[in-house]
């Protein structure tokens, strides 16, 4: 009888079967199938003319739950952030990440809200956890951006929506929070060889996983060394954030689960100051447009406790270098480096000089290489979670390719590639050495690489859709696999057997022999079609002989019978066998896989952080990005400055200067002047008329400024940058339906932000100020906040970029005795002869000294469909406004034109009531009406023009006169 080859290998089992007692039961170069429990097709069987095996599916021995997780979305990790502001100003949180397991415990400072602004865009948390004890203000604050019903922040922003939870303020206790501390088991505290502890220290009760490593005296020591420990506030949230990890982990794990140990782990404990980055707030990230992510429309793909799962950048800065970026963790680095611009001078240049060794042009090809390796590193993080559980896939749909043992060859593969190609970049020493040091190894690289690709068989993993031992390996498990091999070709001579014990009329009866998993080995007889019962089933008489009765399966009865309980105790269940010694074998290899985790984190964190990199070379090659020189004065002078976004919506895009100067700081220090010899302006104003591109420009100052404290390369020709420590914007006016706050009351609030936070080393832009109110207030409000700045002492006045259309403020020569403002507008050309309006006015875009007079209000009005009329009448009220006068006058009516009126109001009710005589209409006709005389059109004409005459009353006639004529 023909047989059909089985194509797959056994599935891992959890059960462990019986050994086996003899080496041999046959042989076959046929594959092993695959095991199926769930269904009741045998695993072997004897070949049938009625029958074929089927192949089946793989027995999942994982947690769905678990595996449903894709390993390569590192979004879906927590960000745990406790935060307390004290009504004395007095400012503190810690934020734990379960990306890399680091509790982050911030120096405590003074603030308010805007601290709290900067924290939860830098920190992106998808947990906020504030004691009771909070301030109405703060939970109102904090609220704004909690999920609402259908899945959105009630505030639109990009910070996502997070959970707001309040607990007892006895949980941000700073003594207990130390106590806590100090029983943390952190990587970063080493291993003594001498433990002390103190007599009061010391519970006989304690087992040895409740008993710190070292005493609460040495472990209190040792953690000073981490933190500052004076810091109370941030350390009493920190207290917070354990505490809520270990509900977390009370309620999704098992008192006994050994998964419990390693969940909401913390590995180590660091220090995170916000004096080292710059203040950027929500006002200022969504006026430059540098991050801006779309929503899913599907709501339900929207998870508030995400964040902002399931959504995708839209047109922003960050979204031009992201679609650069490789890996997952090279995107969160990015992501990072964008929403926290630093401000320390060392660290940005050192981030300029990787930059610029990746766009070296001796360098392209090996850049070019690298980018390729990257795409083919994956976050390690998920994966040694996987690795750590037990789960090969990280889903059920996953093949075999993406498993973690797949992903686990490729990373240490590519690293030690990856490794050799930085070492060749030119100039590249700074990258080298420090990927050389103690984060990137690439010794034991290859020995993971190595241990995983001796044990683990990809090939045969592929084809089973399961993680295969190779062979040669274990020598059991090759004897196993053996036996399992040659199980079909057994059980054709088992059967044999049988059917010679069975009487002669009933050997036709008996089908074949087959085994199952975890059942054994069974005989199977057919059934009667008509009344269901086997053909045969064993001798009656003889107990030994006795067939058991299994189970029907598509007409056929399967009996356990003394042949198959003999075979039962001999070979036991073999493919639990198997499948118990490939689990002793990968749980040997996650064994010495986990032994190398913190060096395989490191080296993923450091490729995450060269990836960063490789997308800010690969945005500014694109996008002709140049490096900026950042020097210790405080000016901004740009040469040639573009808008980044701005240049790709436009056919061309002009490119302008910008030359500021902030306060010394120090009084004794002048500020430099330009190169022309004239002094450099700390306030430049610009005017000119719409659509000129004036707010561009004040964008583009600001973009060049961000992105050059991020480490990235900026657009423009060249620039000469001091460190700016805060971007404070007036521009766009954020309105919700749910806020409280009219547009006029939220443009007045961002402009006192500026003047209460601006310091020297600011940067602040004010778009239009004032334009939210009637005229006078409006430039009343913009020459004092002008005036402000202005007369700030020397060492502590910000630059101020401003466009503002209230040409009064220096008509009336308000500013005119602040030396250090400058005066610039976007230059025009009118030709006002020209015939077609849209020739009169052509935009150059071009940044140029002095101040314009006009704002083409009335023509940009046109240009955007307002009707010719309304634009002349504006035109024609403009014109007697800039001659002073009374514009009030001109809408008014003369008492003549008041008494032409009157009369054409008679007239026309005369002409209404009038009965006109219908033409051919004769006295005695029908429809004449003898009591009502109709009145002849020539007499009814003649009496409304005579009211004319009686107005005119100089006795010209002219015009009644023609009127008669003409109707004669």
């Amino acid at each position: 009888m023909p047989s059909r080859s089985l194509k797959r290998r056994p599935e891992p089992s959890t059960s462990q079967g019986r050994p086996a007692r003899r080496q041999n039961i046959g042989s076959s170069s046929t594959p092993r199938p695959s095991l199926n429990a769930r269904s009741s097709r045998p695993l072997f069987c004897t070949p049938s003319p009625r029958r074929h095996l089927e192949e089946s599916s793989q027995i999942l021995t994982e947690n769905d739950s678990v595996m449903g997780r894709d390993e390569c979305e590192s979004s879906q990790d927590d960000v745990i952030l406790a935060l307390e502001l004290r009504g004395n100003g007095g400012f503190g949180s810690a934020l734990y990440t379960s990306a890399d397991e680091h509790l982050l415990i911030q120096q405590d400072t003074s603030g308010g809200l805007e601290l709290v602004d900067l924290l939860l865009i830098q920190a992106q948390p998808t947990v906020i956890i504030i004691p009771n004890r909070a301030s109405d203000e703060l939970v109102a604050y904090l609220e704004k951006l909690t999920p609402g019903i259908d899945g959105s922040s009630r505030e639109g922003t990009m910070k996502g929506a997070y959970v707001l939870q309040a607990i007892g303020s006895s949980e941000f206790d700073p003594h207990t929070a130390k106590a806590r501390l100090a029983k943390l088991k952190l990587d970063t505290l080493g291993h003594p060889d001498l433990l002390m502890t103190t007599a009061s220290e010391y519970d006989p009760m304690d087992t040895e996983d409740d008993r710190p490593r070292l005493g609460q005296v040495q472990a209190s020591l040792r953690l000073g060394s981490l933190i500052n420990l004076q810091s109370h506030l941030s350390v009493g949230c920190a207290g917070a954030v354990i505490g809520e990890l270990q509900r977390r982990t009370a309620s999704d794990y098992l008192a006994q689960d050994p998964a419990a140990a390693s969940a909401y782990s913390i590995m180590a404990v660091n220090l995170f100051n916000l004096a080292d980055l710059m203040l950027v707030n929500q006002d200022t990230l969504d006026a430059l447009q540098i991050i801006r992510s779309e929503r899913h429309p599907n709501n339900q793909m929207n998870n508030p406790s995400r964040g902002d799962s399931g959504a995708k950048e839209s047109l922003s800065v960050y979204g031009l270098f992201q679609r650069h970026a490789c890996t997952p963790q090279g995107k969160l680095k990015l992501k990072q480096a964008f929403l926290c611009p630093s401000t320390n001078m060392e660290l940005i240049r050192e981030k300029h000089r990787t930059v610029a060794v990746l766009m070296r042009p001796e360098n392209t090809e090996t850049y070019n290489l690298l980018t390729k390796k990257l795409k083919m590193i994956r976050n390690m993080k998920t994966v040694m979670g996987n690795v750590q559980k037990g789960v090969d896939k990280p889903s059920a749909q996953t093949s075999a390719k993406r498993n973690v043992w797949q992903s686990l060859q490729y990373f240490s593969k590519f690293s030690v590639e990856i490794f050799g190609l930085v070492r060749t970049l030119v100039g590249g020493e700074v990258i080298g050495t420090k990927a050389s040091g103690a984060i990137v190894k690439p010794a034991e690289m290859m020995k993971i690489g190595k241990m995983v690709s001796d044990t683990v068989d990809f090939e045969a993993s592929e084809v089973a859709n399961k993680t295969v031992v190779c062979h040669g390996v274990d020598q059991v498990l090759d004897q196993l696999n053996h036996r399992f091999n040659g199980m079909e070709s057994f059980l054709v001579e088992v059967t044999r057997r049988v059917v010679i014990d069975v009487p002669l009329e009933s050997r036709q009866y008996i089908q074949q022999c087959v085994y199952y998993h975890q059942i054994g080995f069974l005989t199977v007889v057919y059934v009667d079609p008509d009344t269901g019962e086997p053909l045969y089933e064993g001798p009656g008489s003889d107990p030994e002989g006795y067939w058991e009765r299994k189970f029907v399966d598509e007409n056929n009865m399967h009996f356990k019978n003394h042949h198959m309980r003999e075979l039962d105790e001999v070979y036991g269940d073999i493919v639990s066998q198997i499948n118990g010694r490939e689990i002793e074998i990968l749980h040997r290899l996650r064994l010495e896989v986990m032994a190398c985790k913190d060096a395989i984190l490191s080296t993923s964190n450091f490729w995450g952080e060269l990836d960063s990199f490789v997308a800010l070379a690969g945005a500014a090659h694109q996008y002709n990005l140049s490096a900026p020189e950042m020097t210790d004065e405080n000016i901004i002078d740009i040469k040639d400055g573009r808008h980044l976004l701005q240049e790709l919506v436009v056919p061309s895009f002009i490119a302008n200067d910008c030359q500021l100067v902030g306060g010394s700081g120090n009084e004794d220090m002048q500020a430099p002047d330009s190169q022309d010899g004239e002094k450099t302006p700390n306030i430049l104003i610009l005017t000119g008329p719409n659509h000129s591109g004036k707010s561009v420009f004040l964008k583009q100052v600001a973009l060049i400024v961000y992105l050059a404290h991020v480490g990235s390369f900026v657009p423009a020709e060249s620039a000469r940058l001091g460190i700016v420590d805060k971007i404070l914007t007036r521009i766009t006016t954020r309105e919700s339906v749910t806020g409280d706050e009219s547009a006029f009351a939220t443009d007045i609030r961002q402009a006192a932000f500026a003047m209460n936070h601006a310091t020297c080393r600011s940067l602040v832009l004010a778009d239009e100020f004032g334009k939210g109110t009637n005229a006078i207030d409006g430039a009343a409000l913009a020459a004092g906040l002008f005036w402000y700045f202005a007369t700030r002492d020397e060492a502590t006045r910000p630059k101020v970029l401003a466009a503002t259309h209230f040409h009064e403020i220096f008509e009336q020569h308000v500013l005119d005795e602040t030396p250090n403002i400058g005066y610039a507008h976007m230059d025009v050309r009118i030709d006002s002869e020209a015939s077609e309006r849209e020739n009169q006015i052509t935009f150059l875009y071009s940044l140029v000294p002095g101040r314009s007079t006009s704002s083409f209000g009335a023509w940009c009005a046109w240009m955007n469909g307002v009707d010719e009329n309304i634009v002349k009448r504006a035109e024609e009220l403009s014109a007697y406004m800039a001659r002073g006068e009374n514009i009030s006058a001109l809408t008014r009516l003369s008492r003549d034109e008041e008494r032409r009126l009157e009369v054409a109001e008679r007239a026309a009710r005369e002409f209404v009531r009038a009965n006109i005589a219908t033409p051919g209409e004769e006295e005695g006709s029908e429809g004449y009406e003898d009591d009502q005389a109709a009145e002849q059109p020539r007499d009814l004409l003649n009496r409304i023009l005579a009211m004319y005459d009686e107005v005119d009353g100089s006795g010209d006639l002219s015009r009644s006169e023609s009127a008669r004529s003409d109707f004669s």
